[in-house]
């Protein structure tokens, strides 16, 4: 949806900048080699979302059932195996975990 308000804002401005010329020209579909020509003009403003997605994939889909799948010991540690003194019970961490999970899928659809 970010892609989109930007796309329609230049979209915007272009069509006002155009409207005081005289005769306004609809923009038409380009074909695929044409737009991909032209990448210079929109691959900077999808980069950002494109680097988010990969992101979220790769948390959502292999991180997160990993965890929720395979760990199966009664406490989490939380600094790593070495460090014994800072556990958490499973459960706990799993709760706490999808709250996270939650709060970042929500905030991240505006």
């Amino acid at each position: 949806s970010g892609t989109i308000l930007v796309m329609s804002k230049e979209f915007s401005r272009k069509s006002l900048n155009d409207a005081g010329g005289g005769s306004h020209k609809k923009p038409g579909q380009k074909s695929f080699v044409a737009a991909c020509s032209e990448c210079r003009s929109w691959l900077p403003m999808l980069l950002p979302h494109v680097i988010g997605k990969i992101a979220v994939n790769f948390v959502m889909e292999n991180a997160t059932p990993v965890n929720y799948y395979v760990y199966n010991g009664k406490e989490v540690s939380l600094f790593g195996i070495h460090h014994q003194s800072f556990l958490m019970s499973h459960d706990l961490f799993f709760a706490i975990l999808g709250l996270f999970v939650l709060a970042g899928d929500m905030l991240s659809r505006r």
